[in-house]
């Protein structure tokens, strides 16, 4: 059965947005769903939850003006936002939200995943470098089965978001810093602090190979580029209308 929708993109491009206008549409259609979406925010949440509890030395936030020896959290200290500063929490997150995607309920209802990816755009001198979110690098450990995969034979749509950097440094700017109850629902995402944004910095999706897998063989695939305008709800409305049919769910 094919009933995962996937959504991706590097970091403020608009995933979450399409995933609510997806859900939407959908329930106004009477088109079966889970109305709160699987998204590795929530997983990379996790992922820097585990590493508070033992000290805090793979993340930094604001509050810890750049400092990377480790931190503590009080009740005046929030966790959103954070920036990942090694591969420790990059691998767990994948680790965690993969597990999530292949031990996802199956209930002939459209589940709607957010995954964002992308090459880090720092140079070698950069204490961010090594740092890696990468399409590529995540898809050659997927063939290696180091990650749960058998969720790809599920994906019945693959919906890529690109965006220029003028207009992701605009919807980071209007995106609130929240709690995180709202980021593990799967509706909201949180303003990144603005190194997050670099650490996504090269859209490698289609190069990575994963949309050739054997797995998503004949699987509909839609590239959208959001501008920022209207323009770009008007073609979520055109992939909608063409992904979410009552026999969408196969």
């Amino acid at each position: 059965m094919r009933d995962i929708i996937l959504f991706t993109g590097v970091t403020s491009v608009g995933k979450t947005v399409a995933i609510q206008y997806f859900i939407q549409y959908a329930v106004q259609r009477n088109i079966p769903c889970y109305k709160e979406p699987i998204s590795d925010a929530q997983s990379i949440l996790q992922a820097v939850k585990e590493d508070d509890k033992q000290g805090g030395f793979h993340h930094t936030h604001g509050w810890t003006k750049g400092k990377n020896k480790g931190h503590l959290h009080d009740i005046h200290k929030d966790i959103l936002p954070f920036v990942a500063t090694d591969t420790v929490i990059p691998r767990r997150m994948q680790e965690l939200f993969f597990a999530h995607l292949a031990n996802s309920t199956r209930k002939h209802q459209c589940i709607f995943v957010e995954w964002s990816g992308g090459v880090n755009a720092y140079s070698a001198h950069h204490i961010l470098h090594t740092v890696d979110f990468s399409y590529t690098t995540t898809y050659k450990r997927l063939q290696k089965k180091a990650f749960a995969r058998t969720w790809m034979k599920r994906v019945c749509g693959i919906v890529h978001i690109q965006a220029n950097w003028k207009t992701r440094l605009f919807l980071n700017s209007i995106t609130s810093i929240l709690k995180d109850s709202g980021v593990m629902n799967g509706k909201k995402g949180w303003k990144r602090m603005p190194e997050v944004l670099s650490l996504f910095g090269k859209d490698d999706f289609v190069s990575s190979g994963f949309i050739k897998d054997s797995a998503l063989k004949g699987v509909h695939r839609y590239m959208i580029y959001n501008d920022g305008t209207e323009k770009y709800f008007e073609a979520l409305n055109c992939i909608a209308s063409s992904i979410l049919k009552k026999n969408a769910i196969s």
